[in-house]
Parts: structure tokens; C-alpha cells; sequence
């Protein structure tokens, strides 16, 4: 293996550790009953200041990825009455986004 391969890899482990942490913490905040619309704010406040670019690809990786695995658990079944409305909302965006394309810009 390359050394540009060993860096890329622990690049990635380190960065997909810090994303595992962020979403323990996003999800954190979420268990605080009524919380939802306060996180929803601060994470809309943060994107706002955010590079145009960075708003692009943070749409790209992350609100895609989680609308098309919603809709796959309301397709395999694998969803109840805690997640029932965000599968059933996933299923109508599908059409939109599944074939949706995100220039890095």
C-alpha cells in the first residue's frame, strides 16, 4: 500500500469518528422532548453562514442519503409509529431526489 493510501485511509477513519460523534450529540439534543424545532434552527442558523458550496454538499450527503434510507425502511417494512411519518414523507421526495445531481462548485 502506498503511503498516499495509508493517509487517505486514516483520514477517512478519523473523519467518519468526528461524524459518528456529531451525530451522537445531534441526536442527543434530540431526545430533549419539544427540542426539534430548536435544533432545526440552530442547524439552518449554521448552514446559513456557511459557504454556498459547503450548503450544497452537507444537502448532498447528508439530506439525501437519510430521505432515500427512510423511504428503503418504509419499502423493507422495517419502520412503526416512532418513524412511520418521516418513511411516509421520504416516500414522496424519492421521486425527486433519486435522480437529483449536486455539483461541487
Amino acid at each position: 500500500m502506498e503511503k498516499w493510501e495509508i493517509e487517505k485511509m486514516k483520514r477517512e477513519v478519523a473523519s467518519k469518528k468526528n461524524i459518528k460523534e456529531a451525530i451522537k450529540l445531534l441526536t442527543k439534543e434530540l431526545n430533549i422532548m419539544g427540542n426539534e424545532n430548536f435544533v432545526g434552527d440552530a442547524i439552518k442558523e449554521e448552514l446559513a453562514n456557511t459557504h454556498r458550496t459547503l450548503q450544497q454538499a452537507f444537502f448532498k450527503s447528508v439530506i439525501v442519503p437519510v430521505i432515500l434510507w427512510f423511504n428503503g425502511q418504509l419499502e423493507d417494512g422495517r419502520y412503526d409509529l416512532r418513524n412511520e411519518d418521516a418513511c411516509q414523507c421520504a416516500k414522496k421526495l424519492k421521486p425527486i431526489l433519486k435522480d437529483s445531481y449536486f455539483r461541487f462548485i
